[in-house]
């Protein structure tokens, strides 16, 4: 997405308080039809690795499913 389609989001969020599903709706109609649906069953896997902090032994490990 461009900047420019972000700006135009953000001022609609801001401006009408619009829920997120309509926001979607919105982006996927008349401002960014590239963004995809996916059918049930895809999973999106992502793994951090946290800094160690100084009153840690070891570092930690972030792990994100969507």
């Amino acid at each position: 997405m461009s900047q420019a389609q972000e700006a135009i989001l953000l001022a609609l969020r801001q401006s009408l308080y619009l829920p997120l599903d309509d926001l979607l709706f919105i982006t996927k109609q008349y401002i960014n039809p590239a963004i995809k649906d996916y059918e049930p069953g895809f999973i999106y896997i992502d793994i951090k690795y946290l800094q160690k902090m100084p009153d840690e032994t070891s570092r930690r490990d972030l792990f994100v499913a969507i």
